[in-house]
């Protein structure tokens, strides 16, 4: 049976803002694919149209539905990877959606008692499909690897893909991009790092500015520790790894398996469907 769109667009969880507000704006299936930023920014939206919705008393109308999920270490072709499974509006693939970075950021703050449930209702409002037969792929923030086993442990029988690079590529990546790079990986390192086993191990100082080979490295280790937790709470089958040199080396098979995991239909996954995906990003293969 053929699938049948829903709606060209609707309200969609963006963000949350200072005064703790859940805030909604009009998008739509590609609108959302286009944006490699699910930001107020990327959205391109006209600023004052967002619906706001008080926290702590909204009670979201949908359930959370099974979703695949694209974990990352940054600079491993994750982005080529979500662009190519994207495929309106049968195949939704998001990338780096605010909420979920804004949500990572407070799981620092918020008890785990406040923390899970708002986290459960931005995963039911953003996995909600698009077609009647639709799937959504999440290609959160590496800066949300600090949650990845908060979303696996609340799973809806999802499924799971970590890519990765090693570290060589991952340093060699991070410093391309200096001097911005070195603010934003400090960030990351500080973000991540409380409460991990990797800290705990090196007695690692809290707040302190670290150098750009120190914060990649310790970014890169504390991410892949994420990913370790989270497959030991996960069911086999329900997770793959994909290293960026398999992608590199070929990356219509790695997408096709990919998304044969995430359970996706054949027709997107075809490479008469997936050849002009990649050949147009064929040189943002590691993004």
């Amino acid at each position: 049976m053929a699938s049948q769109p829903m709606s060209n667009s609707r309200p969609f969880l963006l963000d949350i803002d200072k005064d703790l507000n859940f805030c909604f704006v009009q998008a739509s299936a590609r609108s959302l694919g286009d944006a490699n930023f699910i930001t107020r920014k990327g959205l391109g939206y006209d600023p004052g149209t967002e619906h706001k919705f008080p926290m702590a008393g909204y009670r979201t109308a949908v359930t959370r539905r099974s979703a695949g999920y694209i974990f990352h270490t940054a600079f491993c072709g994750s982005t080529l990877l979500a662009r190519a499974l994207h495929s309106p509006p049968d195949v939704v693939a998001l990338k780096e959606p605010n909420i979920l970075l804004e949500l990572s950021l407070a799981s620092t703050r918020w008890p785990n008692g406040t923390f899970a449930p708002y986290l459960e209702t931005a995963l039911a409002e953003i996995t909600q499909p698009w077609s009647s037969n639709g799937h959504v792929i999440i290609k959160p923030s590496n800066s949300c690897n600090r949650i990845v086993t908060d979303i696996c442990s609340q799973s809806r029988d999802d499924r799971f893909v970590f890519m990765f690079s090693t570290l060589e590529e991952f340093l060699v990546s991070c410093i391309k991009k200096m001097p911005q790079a070195q603010t934003q990986l400090n960030l990351m390192a500080r973000h991540l790092l409380p409460g991990s086993a990797l800290e705990r191990a090196c007695e690692i100082p809290r707040n302190i500015d670290f150098s750009i080979i120190e914060a990649c490295v310790l970014v890169w280790y504390v991410s892949l520790e994420y990913f370790s937790r989270a497959i030991e709470i996960l069911p086999d089958g329900s997770w793959v790894s994909v290293q960026y040199r398999d992608l590199k080396r070929d990356p219509m098979a790695v997408v096709q398996s990919v998304g044969r995991h995430c359970r996706l239909p054949e027709a997107v996954l075809t490479e008469e469907v997936l050849n002009a995906k990649l050949h147009e990003d064929s040189k943002s293969t590691g993004k």
